[in-house]
């Protein structure tokens, strides 16, 4: 065997395993959901122009399916409200729950205990 036909061997190589580290990210990223994604890190939507007062990121966001005086369900995820819970609008810096209904894109962060401490929304329903 050449020089020449090593080279192309060891460039063969390189570019097999370019391709199989390209698939394995791709799969890993369409396999994730928002949520999951986040729990690597916060993360705040960019393609919204939030307030100064949101935070630079969420634990995870999605739709309201369900909301009560104790838990949320967002994009079928139920969620357990710690004893305190901020609630944050667009417009209004310290909301109320009653801010909040069905269908709204909302984003939220968790304590350590994965209870959630506070709400944002993010999208009104229309």
């Amino acid at each position: 065997m050449n020089i020449s036909t090593s080279k192309r061997l060891f460039a063969g190589q390189i570019l097999s395993s370019l391709v199989l580290i390209w698939i394995a990210v791709f799969i890993t990223a369409s396999v994730y959901t928002p949520g999951e994604a986040l729990a690597q890190g916060k993360v705040k939507p960019e393609w919204r122009d939030m307030p100064d007062y949101y935070p630079d990121g969420f634990d995870g966001w999605g739709k309201i399916d369900r909301i009560s005086d104790t838990e949320i369900v967002v994009d079928d995820r139920l969620l357990l409200f710690a004893s305190f819970v901020k609630f944050s609008t667009p417009v209004i810096r310290d909301a109320s729950i009653a801010s909040f209904s069905k269908g709204e894109e909302v984003g939220y962060i968790l304590n350590s205990d994965k209870e959630l401490t506070s709400l944002w929304l993010i999208k009104i329903n229309q």
